[in-house]
């Protein structure tokens, strides 16, 4: 039986998984809700998606603009972005098995495209979980895990848009 094939090497596949392991060590929920957080922040036209999380604003606050303080009390937004880290933790584990990650990426593809997600959203996002990783790491762009993640998450949004 052959081993799963994998576009990276074994370096980046260490790299990547052990940047992660570190970033997620106080859990899946404070990574998901910093990755909102960022995300929020520098595309906030994505905010109107997350009506289903039951928030509500009124005139003189309209749900686009509720802080994060908010949105971290709603259990509907909570239980998404822990979601989303856990489906980065998923595609980490599963990083040296590309068919499963193409796999992976097809169901979220699929997953968002109920919400008019659109393709560049998922750039965008890798561009934050890129900022986030490297402040936590406190590197520059041209480190090589920051270079691993960068390659990792264009795979990952490169078999996950074309299903939005």
């Amino acid at each position: 039986m052959s081993s799963p094939v994998s576009v990276f090497t074994p370096e980046e596949s260490r790299a990547i998984k052990q940047s992660w392991k570190a970033l997620t060590a106080d859990g899946l929920l404070p990574v998901g809700l910093l990755l909102f957080e960022r995300f929020f922040a520098d595309v906030p036209q994505v905010r109107h998606m997350f009506s289903g999380t039951g928030i509500h604003g009124d005139e003189n606050s309209p749900k686009e603009n509720f802080s994060m303080e908010t949105l971290r009390e709603n259990d509907k937004f909570t239980k998404h972005a822990e979601g989303v880290a856990a489906k980065l933790s998923c595609l980490v584990d599963n990083l040296d098995n590309t068919p499963a990650v193409m796999n992976i990426c097809s169901e979220l593809g699929q997953a968002h495209k109920m919400y008019n997600v659109k393709p560049e959203y998922f750039d965008r996002l890798g561009g934050v979980l890129l900022d986030v990783l490297q402040a936590a790491m406190d590197v520059g762009l041209d480190h090589p895990t920051i270079q691993a993640w960068k390659k990792a998450y264009e795979v990952i949004a490169g078999a996950t848009k074309p299903y939005l």
